[in-house]
């Protein structure tokens, strides 16, 4: 079996800051480097359709630091190359998956994100975004 057919280990509750599966307290001020998130995209779709196959996994986020100015990723990518996961292109790969960190950029992807279902994905809890909104996102980005 191929890396990129194991499910992604990273925990981005952890990444977020919080979380069931979080660090200490004292850990979640180091770790919160992006605020709410959900994943959108076809690995959200795959929640509601039958699978597809895929390369990515797309997850929208806040920015926390909205000083970083311009190169607003910089913080998340620090902190994901401290855990070993290099950037490749428009994405990281973390465990041998592509992820795209995409921040939130208009009044669509704020509902999607801010309505997002809590789901368990294995022994995680993660955020996926409903399925009319990603309907509406495809609609708006001519998908």
């Amino acid at each position: 079996m191929k890396a990129s057919d194991q499910p992604i280990e990273l925990n981005i509750a952890r990444v977020e800051g919080h979380g069931e599966n979080a660090p200490s307290t004292e850990q979640n001020g180091k770790d919160g480097v992006i605020e709410q998130y959900a994943i959108g995209g076809a690995v959200a779709a795959i929640f509601y359709i039958e699978p597809i196959n895929t390369n990515d996994l797309d997850v929208f986020f806040h920015v926390k630091d909205s000083r970083a100015g311009l190169d607003i990723l910089a913080p998340l990518y620090e902190y994901l190359s401290g855990l070993g996961y290099i950037g490749q292109g428009e994405a990281v790969d973390i465990e041998g998956w592509p992820v795209q960190f995409l921040p939130i950029f208009n009044p669509l992807l704020e509902e999607a994100v801010e309505k997002a279902n809590e789901v368990r994905f294995q022994r995680t809890k993660t955020r996926v975004m409903q399925a009319e909104h990603l309907v509406a996102i495809m609609l708006q980005t001519g998908r």
